[in-house]
Order: structure tokens, then sequence, then C-alpha cells
């Protein structure tokens, strides 16, 4: 009896430390089948190798790639974006994606979040239908005095052209992915090149065909082809210059808009004055002893400003003709007694600037009977005329030879300081 219980003892004394060794078998497999999988290359796993690119691409900087893009390929590596232990980061351009694939475990940490091509290619493309796939998006560096854009070798010189258009007038800073992309870009809005960028005619570029234009001429003249294990490229060079405004226009800037705005008239209307009347010299006198920077007559127009502007009698005196602030001051204050109280009964704007102009240089009275015996009679007429007949009128009709030439000088002036003043705001 004895030796039955001592047996059932022993038998289950063993049977319990099988029991108990058996409930380590099963996370012991786990933990062999774990470490395999980690040790061994998956799907997921998959990175290039990665060439050093030249030329353009060993300067871009790493803030030259967009947001959009940087998210798109991070994303490939893994919903929480960090494999073992590398955390989301920014990737360095100067590195270019090849095609070889390598466990992650063998890659440095930089070179672990570099992901197969063809995957970022394919997830980019669909995210953003409008843009054209990553590897066709130019790469773009701005330095102090050149914009460079690389284009890969499946561009044709008309989509470069076009790219290059689009590119001058985006009106903010140059992205890469709008310069290919289909949007339409609001040309209201001053570009980001403007001046910066000037045509081969030494203009600054403002609207798309402007730049279309300007662009062929890029990829004609300031381009060329590189090649190395990365396949053939094209760099295209857009010259960079700072468009300075002249010091004859910062010189009296500050006076001009301080008047034009006191007096509701248009500065570049009065820079264009001052080209014409006195090129921009303080001292002028002409024959007629019209003086200063606008040349103005005491007698006539300074009078005119002293007794229905500044309600005084009497007329300005040389000293103050020659002051370039006070003569400022007079001339655009006669330029808006002609434009806004002599000539109010024009009902078109265009055309009452027009006849200010002349009138400024030939005087009121000789250029209404152009149109008509009486001034109410040359209203009437000059608010049936379009602005062009009103133009060709006084460019070809006016008695005086020097008022013919003036319309057409001011005007052409006033074009240009237009410009100059849109581009230093």
């Amino acid at each position: 009896m004895e030796k039955q219980i001592k047996s059932i003892t022993t038998i289950a004394l063993v049977s319990g430390l099988i029991l108990l060794s058996a409930s380590y078998v099963v996370p012991f497999q786990n933990w062999i089948l774990l470490n395999a999988s980690v040790n061994k290359p998956t799907d997921n796993q998959r990175v290039n190798s990665v060439f050093y690119a030249s030329g353009i691409r060993g300067m871009v900087s790493e803030n030259s790639l967009t947001n959009n893009v940087m998210s798109s390929n991070l994303e490939l590596i893994g919903e929480d974006n960090d494999i073992d232990g590398v955390k989301k980061q920014a990737l360095p351009l100067d590195l270019v994606v090849g095609s070889v694939k390598t466990p992650f475990n063998n890659l440095s940490q930089d070179d672990a979040l570099r992901v197969e091509e063809k995957s970022f290619s394919n997830t980019y493309s669909e995210n953003l239908p409008n843009q054209v796939k990553p590897r066709e998006i130019p790469l773009l560096v701005e330095l102090e005095d050149e914009v460079l854009v690389e284009f890969s070798a499946d561009y044709s010189k008309r989509d470069m052209q076009k790219a290059l258009s689009r590119l001058l007038v985006l009106p903010e800073r140059i992205d890469a992915n709008r310069m290919v992309a289909t949007e339409a870009i609001n040309t209201r809005i001053k570009p980001y090149l403007y001046g910066r960028v000037l045509n081969e005619y030494k203009k600054p570029i403002r609207y798309p065909a402007q730049a279309f234009r300007y662009a062929e001429s890029l990829i004609l003249n300031h381009s060329e082809k590189v090649t190395d294990e990365q396949g053939d490229f094209v760099v295209v060079s857009i010259p960079l210059t700072e468009y300075q405004v002249p010091n004859s226009v910062k010189s009296y800037q500050a006076w001009v808009n301080q008047y034009a705005n006191q007096y509701g008239v248009s500065a570049e209307l009065i820079f264009a004055i001052m080209h014409v009347e006195s090129a921009f010299n303080p001292k002028a006198v002409s024959q007629s002893n019209a003086l200063g920077l606008m040349q103005i007559k005491a007698g006539s127009a300074g009078r005119d400003v002293y007794k229905n502007i500044d309600q005084r009698a009497g007329q300005p005196t040389k000293t103050e003709l020659f002051n370039p602030k006070e003569n400022i001051r007079l001339g655009t204050a006669y330029v808006s007694l002609l434009n806004n109280v002599y000539l109010k009964d024009i009902r078109n704007s265009e055309s009452r600037e027009l006849l200010t102009i002349s009138s400024y240089n030939g005087g009121i009275s000789t250029v209404l009977k152009l149109f008509g015996a009486t001034p109410e009679k040359a209203v009437n007429r000059i608010n049936q005329l379009h602005p062009r007949q009103v133009y060709r009128t006084l460019r070809y009709k006016h008695q005086s030879d020097e008022t013919k030439r003036y319309i057409e000088k001011v005007t052409q002036a006033k074009n240009r300081y237009k410009e100059l003043l849109n581009f230093a705001a």
C-alpha cells in the first residue's frame, strides 16, 4: 500500500513539472518567431540605395523641398513614422533616390527615411491629381543673382517654356509644385519676381504673355544640358537684378505722393510732367520764364493756385518757384485745378486727363477751341468722343507743334512712371 502511494505521488509531481514547463513553451516560440521576422526583410521594409547628385541637386537645401512632398514621402514609412527609433525628419536633398532594396536594420538613420521611388510616385500622384509625378517636378534654387531650374529629360522645350512662364508670374514665393500645376494664377497680384527679373529689353515682367516670350529666350540663351549617373537634365538660369528706382524719383517721391494725395491727382502724372518739363532740374528756366521742376509761370498757373487753392492774393516769388517742394505743390495744385475744376464736366476720366495734359502746356482755352466755338459746345462734343479720338485731335490738330508733341511725351512718360511706382510700392 505504501509503495502505491509513493508511485502516485511521484507521477503527480512529474505531471506538475511537465505542465509547468509547458506554460513557457508558447512565449518562447513567439519570441523566436518575432526575432526571425525582425531580422528578415519584408515588403514594408524597402528603401533605395543613395547616389550623390551633381550640380543643382547638390546645392538644394532641405527647406526647398515642399511640405507636401516631405509629408507624402514620410507617410510611406509607416503610420507612426518611427522605424527602429528613427523619428520623422527632413530629407537632405543632396541625396537622390536609387533603386536597390535593403532592410532598414542595415541602414543609417538618414538612409532609413528613404523609400522606393515607385511607391512614392504612385502615392503622391494619387493624392495630387493636378500635379505631375515627383520625378518630373523641377528642382528650384533661388540664389542672390539667379534662379536655377533643373528639368528632367522628359520635359520638352514647350513644357519647360510653360513651366518657366508660370514661375515668372507666380504672386507668391517661387514653388516647384505650382510651377507645373494646372490651376489658374491670379495675375491681378504682382508677381513675386516682379522687378527682380528683367526681360531681354530690360523691362520687368508682369503678365503671362511677357513671361512666355521671355521663357523662350531663357531656354535658348540661358540653359545647359547636364548628364550624370542619374540621367540627363536641362538647367535653366534666370538672371536676377535689382530694379532700381531712379534717384530723380526717390528725391521727390515723398513730396509728390503727399501733394498728389492732397489734391486728388495721380503721382505718375506729376512725375511725367516733371520729366518732360524740366528733366528734374529744380533750377530750370524756360524762354517764356516758366520756372523750376514743373515749369510754373508765376503770373498764370501760380496766380491761379494762390487765388483758387490758397485763397490769397498775389503770386509766388522766384524763390518759391525754385524751391523743389513748393514748386511741386504749386504744379500739382494747378493740375488738380485743370482736371477737377475747370474740366470737371468732361465725363470720361481718361479724356479729361488728356485735356488736362494739353492744357498744362498750351492753355485750356486753346485746347477747348479744338472741339467747339465755346467751352460749352466743346464739352458737349468731347463727351460724345472716345478717348482715342480726343487724343488724336490733341496730337494732330493743335496749332502748336510743341503741344502736339507734349501730349505724346507726357502720356508715354506717365506709363513708365506708373510701372516704376508700382514696383516701388
